[in-house]
């Protein structure tokens, strides 16, 4: 795909997958990157994702539907894609921001949200951020009544 042809779609809500922690058709998860945006290591990493540790030592880990492990790395990846680009497209600044402490959740990380299965109120406020609008926002506020 051409650099326009994935902003295009970017701009339709596909994942870009800012950190490369996926491979390119985002069907498999590359645990190198993973440790190293994370700065875990293998065995701390399953612990955070309930992966397997010896998956992490492989070039690849495959993503697959009905896997625990694909929900939560999924929505890593979109969660990272937002604030990479709330951090004016720095994978260092977003990283860190991973990572580290936030007041905000209360002294966990983004990750450690992300990894308890909370991600969705923390995309929600990072869209909210960016001053984009999801469809799926939209839709539970007109049935929840929102804006009334």
């Amino acid at each position: 795909m051409t650099s326009a042809a994935l902003n295009e779609a970017a701009k339709y809500g596909a994942i870009r997958n800012a950190l490369g922690l996926l491979t390119d058709d985002h069907k498999s998860l590359i645990p190198s990157k993973f440790l190293e945006v994370t700065k875990l290591g293998p065995a701390e990493a399953e612990r955070a994702t309930g992966g397997q540790r010896t998956a992490f030592y492989r070039s690849t880990i495959p993503l697959k539907p009905s896997n625990k492990l694909t929900k939560k790395v999924t929505e890593l990846v979109v969660m990272t894609d937002l604030a990479y680009e709330l951090m004016g497209n720095s994978i260092e600044e977003t990283a860190k921001w991973l990572m580290a402490p936030n007041s905000l959740l209360f002294g966990r990380s983004p990750f450690q949200v992300c990894m308890e299965g909370n991600a969705t109120l923390l995309i929600e406020w990072l869209i909210d951020r960016l001053g984009k609008e999801s469809p799926l926002m939209k839709q539970q506020g007109a049935a929840g009544g929102k804006g009334s």
